[in-house]
């Protein structure tokens, strides 16, 4: 059986994550992870001493650059056979790194692994269809957990294992991206390649959500923005046909929602969707705007 320590590397990418740093870290650490690398994309808070305090190394961006784009950062520093991104708000079962390690040792034709995502209150997040994959038959609407390791056509971006070798130049990631859709992009690019995505149900994580960075009616703002200008451009890329203009307008009444009920995150959100919907639209490239400061 092979270690985790000699095989996998971690990779977290932070952004303001100082407060659920130390938990994700710990659980890597008490899953046998040994080699964890934070990319740090320009936060205000104390990721990066928190990070290097709980010995991860620490690579340090001097603008945030996106998700993407941190995260193949971080994997052009890998030099295990095998690198294991995990969002901050993910949390590691103990077991489920070896778990997983001795899947991916069992298939080695497959270039990438997931294990099975838990919600907070246990339940379970069984992949759907990716969207980009068209091309494949539909996922069936009742997700049921497989009995075993099993080909799904979408994985989460939450934790990924990646077997480095099917990636040569170490870049994963569409650099075009900033923020969404990164894990349909790349699960469509091992399709397309004639390889297979899988998840390990006996592998388990928890994830929980919303708290890699803290929630105020700016970020909302960008998470909208990035959405929107993601979308479009998986979309068109892919030549996949969906009706822009209907999506666009759906978030007009969100926005009358969202003010007349005193939900200023949903209009936030549904302001920066609109925002960047129009960006795409002119030619504006995500991965050349710098989200302001508060």
């Amino acid at each position: 059986m092979s270690g985790v320590a000699e095989n996998i590397t971690a990779v977290l990418v932070s952004y303001n994550s100082a407060e659920i740093l130390p938990r994700s870290i710990e659980a890597l650490k008490l899953a046998g992870v040994t080699h964890i690398i934070v990319v740090d994309n320009a936060s205000d808070d104390e990721s990066v001493s928190v990070a290097q305090n709980f010995g991860a190394q620490v690579l340090i961006n001097p603008n945030n650059l996106g998700f993407g784009v941190a995260a193949n950062i971080g994997f052009a520093a890998v030099k295990t056979p095998y690198a294991y991104l995990v969002n901050p708000d993910c949390l590691v079962a103990q077991d489920s790194v070896q778990i997983l390690l001795d899947s991916a040792e069992s298939l080695p034709e497959t270039p990438l692994f997931a294990p099975l995502l838990y919600d907070e209150d246990g339940s379970p997040r069984v992949p759907g269809g990716c969207i980009l994959a068209t091309f494949l038959q539909k996922s069936p609407k009742r997700k049921v957990i497989p009995q075993g390791a099993a080909s799904f056509q979408m994985l989460s971006g939450a934790a990924m294992l990646f077997r480095m070798a099917f990636f040569p130049n170490g870049t994963i990631f569409d650099d075009t991206i900033f923020l969404y859709f990164e894990d349909d992009v790349v699960c469509r690019n091992v399709y397309d390649k004639g390889a297979s995505c899988v998840l390990e149900p006996a592998s388990k994580a928890m994830h929980i959500g919303n708290v890699s960075s803290p929630m105020t009616m700016h970020l909302q703002y960008w998470k909208g923005w990035h959405m929107a200008w993601s979308q479009s451009y998986v979309f068109q890329k892919y030549g996949i046909k969906h009706n822009r203009f209907e999506n666009i307008l759906k978030f007009y009444p969100r926005i009358m929602h969202g003010f007349l009920f005193n939900k200023p995150f949903r209009t936030a959100y549904a302001k920066g969707f609109l925002a960047g919907a129009k960006a795409f639209q002119t030619g504006i490239l995500a991965s050349k705007i710098r989200i302001p400061k508060q």
